[in-house]
C-alpha cells in the first residue's frame, strides 16, 4: 500500500498538490492531462525529486520512464544482463525481441525501445512497477502483449497514462489527477 498525504512539489511557475491518495490495488491507473503531475508523482515515489508532505509505503519500485535513456553502443543482451535481477528471456520472446538480442539499442525502432523499457522494469525483484506512458510507440501486438503480461503478473503495477480506456478492463483502481 502507498499512502500520499499533503504532498506538494513546486516548480518555477507551477505547484502540484496531492492532498490525499491511497494506492492499494494490484493494477492502478494514474490518469490526468499533460502537466497534471503523473510523472512527478512517480519521481517523488522513487525519491528523485524533493517535495513537502508525506509518502508512506513498504513497496519497492522498478520504473519504466516515459522517455528512457539507454546506453549508447550497448546491445539489448548486455544491457539486460547488467541490470536485471531475474530472467528476461521469456519477456524478450513474448515481446518479439528474441531476434534483437544482439542488436545495438540505439538502432532499435521507437516501439522496440518501448518494449525494452517495459522489460527492464519488469525484470527487477521489486514489488511494484511504475510504468510512465507505457503504450508510447507500441504497435497493436505490443499493446496486447503488454496487457497480457500485466494481467498475469503478481507484482503491483501503477500505470501513468493518457489512454485510460485501453487499460480499463484490467485496472482495479483509477486515480485521476486534475
Amino acid at each position: 500500500m502507498i499512502q500520499i498525504k499533503d504532498v506538494v512539489k513546486s516548480y518555477k511557475h507551477v505547484q502540484l498538490v496531492y492532498p490525499q491518495i491511497t494506492i492499494d490495488k494490484r493494477i492502478t491507473l494514474l490518469v490526468g492531462a499533460n502537466g497534471s503531475g503523473k510523472s512527478t508523482l512517480f519521481k517523488a515515489l522513487l525519491g528523485l525529486v524533493e517535495y513537502h508532505g508525506t509518502i508512506t509505503t513498504n513497496e519497492t519500485f522498478s520504473y519504466a520512464p516515459e522517455h528512457p535513456q539507454f546506453p549508447k553502443d550497448c546491445t539489448v543482451e548486455v544491457f539486460l544482463d547488467a541490470i536485471c535481477d531475474s530472467p528476461y528471456n521469456e519477456l524478450l520472446h513474448d515481446f518479439g525481441l528474441d531476434h534483437k538480442r544482439h542488436a545495438i539499442i540505439s538502432q532499435l525502432s521507437k516501439g522496440m525501445q518501448g518494449k525494452l523499457n517495459i522489460i527492464q522494469a519488469y525484470c527487477h525483484n521489486k514489488t511494484t512497477m511504475l510504468l510512465d506512458e507505457p503504450t508510447e510507440g507500441l504497435d497493436i501486438q505490443g499493446l496486447q502483449q503488454l496487457k497480457t503480461i500485466l494481467k498475469e503478473t503478481t507484482k503491483n503495477v501503477i500505470i501513468s497514462t493518457h489512454n485510460s480506456d485501453y487499460f480499463m478492463d484490467i485496472a482495479m483502481g483509477v486515480i485521476r489527477l486534475d
